[in-house]
């Protein structure tokens, strides 16, 4: 059972990376609010945490965490300056749940999983990045899959995969690309150095 429960949790910890980027894909709409697949994995991944906790050491560390206590400060002072009260208390409550993910994941990647997941984790770049060129191919022959925004209507998509706008879509890549672009000029050093 704890060899099949692991593989759970690391399917599930892929899925959480591979949606992390889903703002129009698998989402619910509830009274104006979305509910992302990703809320829903996560939840899932913190309900596995908690049935396998009594045989889980956790510590939670966060790195200069009062820094991050004065922004929470910071963003609860300001919940009641908008017109839009209920979305800044949503945006407070998801910064809560990031956190508590961010502790989890820090409990439930360890020594041994580490490359299994960290490979999943690139994995899910390349993922998105074939699908926002399946889009941008498909959107030359006219056809829009998932496509929000055009260049040229119907014959120059701007890709977006499965964000709101092309700019999310490029920042959200930009984290891949450039961890691997560090480690392959890393390990190009490494080695001229070795």
């Amino acid at each position: 059972m704890k060899i099949k429960l692991n593989s759970i949790i690391i399917l599930l910890i892929f899925m959480l990376f591979l949606t992390s980027s889903f703002d129009i894909f698998l989402n619910i709409n509830l009274g104006g609010f979305h509910l992302r697949i990703v809320y829903i994995i996560e939840f899932l991944l913190f309900s596995l945490f908690l049935y396998n906790l009594k045989h889980s050491y956790f510590k939670f560390r966060i790195i200069n965490r009062q820094l991050l206590l004065i922004w929470i400060l910071f963003l609860v002072i300001f919940i009641p300056n908008t017109n839009f009260l209920i979305r800044n208390i949503g945006y407070v409550f998801w910064l809560f749940l990031s956190i508590i993910m961010i502790a989890l994941l820090g409990t439930l990647i360890n020594k041994k999983n580490f490359f299994k997941i960290f490979d999943y984790y690139v994995l899910s770049f390349y993922i998105v990045a074939i699908f926002g060129f399946v889009q941008f191919i498909l959107g030359l022959f006219g056809i829009s899959l998932l496509t929000t925004q055009w260049w040229i209507y119907g014959k120059l998509p701007r890709i977006n995969g499965f964000n709101y706008e092309p700019s999310y879509f490029g920042t959200y890549l930009l984290i891949g690309w450039s961890l691997l672009f560090y480690l392959i000029a890393r390990d190009r050093i490494l080695k001229k150095i070795l």
